[in-house]
């Protein structure tokens, strides 16, 4: 079975290449087991609304705040349409995702960091795969996981050997406060 840091490294190799739902893939599959090391009882929607100031922060980072909240139905998440907001779509995106190694028929990825519509389907930001990373690589439990330095990751202006970021919750804070104040985003 494979590691954290080896779903990750896989994760950054398929982004470097284009093969953006392949690294999805693989970065849900490290998110989920980091979630694993976090908590036996695994809630999928729980840890993305706890980590959503960071997986915004880094998934989505050309989006003002209201436009966090793009209101969308999607048929597949509820028996029940109604409008859905972005953290239930990115829940029902991993959830998906995991279950069946594969993006859900309704959703597609853009390339634009835009959020559009495209052959009844909702694309979102391939930068989502970033955003699900930092969870994955800021989380403290992930402090002993080893990747070659070969392997960076960006969060704003701020890009850094991954090696450099695994568990560090205390920099992605750091970083996100100064972007904010800053304005950097």
């Amino acid at each position: 079975m494979k590691t954290v840091s080896e779903f990750v490294q896989e994760a950054i190799d398929f982004t470097d290449r284009g093969l953006f739902e392949l690294a999805l893939t693989s970065t849900c599959a490290a998110f989920e087991l980091t979630a694993q090391k976090v908590s036996s009882d695994i809630n999928y929607k729980k840890i993305i609304d706890e980590n959503w100031w960071l997986i915004s922060f880094v998934g989505f980072p050309q989006l003002t705040l209201p436009y966090l909240e793009f209101p969308v139905i999607i048929k597949e998440i509820s028996l029940n349409p109604r409008n859905h907001r972005l953290k239930e779509i990115v829940t029902f995106v991993l959830v998906h995702t995991l279950r069946n190694r594969v993006l859900p028929a309704s959703v597609g990825l853009s390339y634009d960091g835009k959020f559009n519509r495209q052959d009844g389907k909702l694309l979102i930001p391939n930068n989502l795969i970033f955003g699900l990373l930092g969870y994955v690589i800021f989380n403290p439990v992930n402090k002993d996981e080893i990747i070659s330095d070969n392997y960076w990751f960006n969060i704003s202006s701020f890009k850094m050997f991954v090696s450099e970021f695994w568990g560090r919750i205390d920099l992605a804070e750091h970083i996100v406060i100064f972007c904010r104040e800053k304005n950097l985003r």
